[in-house]
């Protein structure tokens, strides 16, 4: 860690008030650190309102990452930026998505810019959905990186994921950092403009910054009103009701899950290390991370 951040460790946790961002902001006031939150309280996650989980600790700020003047106020004396905030899911909220993801990671960036803010590094956070199906192996072409399965493939109950080459049988590989990105979705495309919109910034700025990519996140504060939680909230719903989940397809699919303390420390490692500075490293499992600065 730099002398720095040694002596001056104020952070500010966009979507402190969620899953990820409130178990970052309860780790960052562990280790010693002054942690503002900014978070609107999106009825979708917090369908009763303040969680009784905010920490009396941290400053709150009850506002929307678009709003100019309330990101203005949240990033004044902050040493280094955990931006969580986001608005996830699979509705057809075209818009919605943009505005908040896109341009409210924008607008927070100019700020920082425009009025010349100390801030010494920004952690963001992106997703595996800027994968597309995921990474496979193909005993002639080795690791590959097929494309979604078709309506037609699936409906024809073949759940297999082939190979894009030869269209032989492949088996399930971890997903390495330089997997293509794309976006099968909105929110995906939205991702992929957060984590590029910060590194470029970072390198035109010359300020540290970090992407990390997380897997399917779970543990405790986990919302099952967040459409976005996906099969997730399915699960734990089912289990709540004494109901088994429900696996579709063959049952042979896989998924890599992160519990949410391991994200956050995730989080905490990405910001206090200078190793991120200059690299990219690779990683076998998620969160995964790009960095520039």
């Amino acid at each position: 860690m730099t002398s720095a951040l040694k002596h001056r460790r104020r952070a500010l946790v966009t979507g402190g008030a969620g899953l990820i961002g409130s178990h970052v902001a309860d780790l960052l006031l562990r280790e010693g650190w002054s942690v503002r939150i900014l978070d609107n309280l999106e009825p979708n996650t917090h369908r009763r309102g303040r969680p009784a989980w905010l920490p009396a600790a941290a400053e709150f700020i009850e506002a929307d990452i678009r709003e100019r003047a309330a990101t203005r106020a949240a990033l004044d004396s902050i040493d280094v930026v955990f931006h969580q905030a986001a608005y996830g899911g699979y509705m057809p909220e075209i818009s919605k998505y943009v505005h908040v993801n896109s341009f409210g990671t924008a607008q927070m960036l100019e700020i920082i810019r425009e009025e010349n803010l100390p801030v010494k590094k920004i952690v963001v956070a992106s997703s595996q959905a800027v994968y597309s199906e995921g990474a496979a192996r193909c005993p002639a072409h080795g690791l590959v990186f097929p494309p979604v399965r078709s309506l037609a493939q699936l409906g024809a109950g073949d759940f297999s994921v082939h190979c894009p080459h030869c269209g032989g049988a492949t088996t399930p590989a971890a997903t390495p950092e330089h997997a293509p990105v794309g976006g099968e979705t909105v929110y995906a495309i939205t991702k992929v403009d957060q984590e590029r919109l910060v590194l470029t910034w970072g390198r035109q700025t010359g300020t540290p910054t970090v992407a990390l990519r997380y897997s399917c996140t779970y543990g405790p504060r986990q919302s099952i009103f967040n459409p976005y939680t996906g099969v997730i909230a399915i699960f734990c719903t089912r289990l709540l009701n004494n109901l088994p989940p429900i696996l579709y397809e063959d049952g042979l699919q896989t998924r890599d899950f992160s519990f949410v303390e391991d994200i956050a420390r995730a989080n905490l490692l990405a910001a206090t290390t200078d190793r991120t500075i200059s690299r990219r490293r690779k990683r076998s499992c998620a969160p995964e991370a790009s960095c520039s600065g």
